[in-house]
């Protein structure tokens, strides 16, 4: 696995991802219990797992499950159909937390709407900063590390 500078471990899915269709949800449930044995704190991104069956195995076994959209329709449209389908899994609404991804007040919707209408606890944002975010990916920089980025609040003029 590889391993960051800060002690993060990430475990990346193959890059043919045909591969992971021949992975059963049992070996992917397997594989969760023994790193969560290993790391006690697991961020899974599971939106690369097309079966819906595993998606719901994994977020019943979880402790919290983040949903993590933008504020655009086809995105909020997207919510609900996997709220719809958690749901069909039998997972527990009340472990589905959301996070706004992209965010920005000046799109019309706060993100306590957003929640409110899905019936989901906010746990977060993300700003929409495209122009800061796409200049330290093209200078091979994180952005938290970038004294040229800046909160979008301080900055929006640019940015926008």
């Amino acid at each position: 696995m590889a391993r960051a500078s800060n002690g993060v471990s990430m475990l990346a899915l193959p890059e043919d991802f045909e591969q992971m269709r021949a992975v059963s949800q049992v070996d992917v449930l397997l594989l969760f219990e023994r790193m969560h044995a290993l790391f006690g704190l697991l961020l899974m991104d599971a939106n690369g797992l097309l079966d819906a069956k595993c998606v719901g195995a994994l977020a019943r076994v979880a402790s919290e499950t983040w949903l993590v959209r933008d504020q655009s329709r086809g995105s909020l449209a997207a919510l609900q159909r996997q709220i719809n389908m958690l749901q069909t899994q039998h997972v527990c609404s009340s472990q589905l937390k959301l996070v706004i991804n992209r965010y920005d007040e000046r799109y019309g919707m706060t993100a306590a709407q957003i929640a409110r209408r899905f019936g989901l606890q906010l746990i977060g944002t993300l700003p929409d900063r495209p122009l800061p975010l796409t200049l330290c990916g093209n200078q091979g920089k994180a952005a938290a590390r970038n004294s040229r980025v800046r909160p979008l609040h301080r900055c929006h003029d640019r940015v926008g």
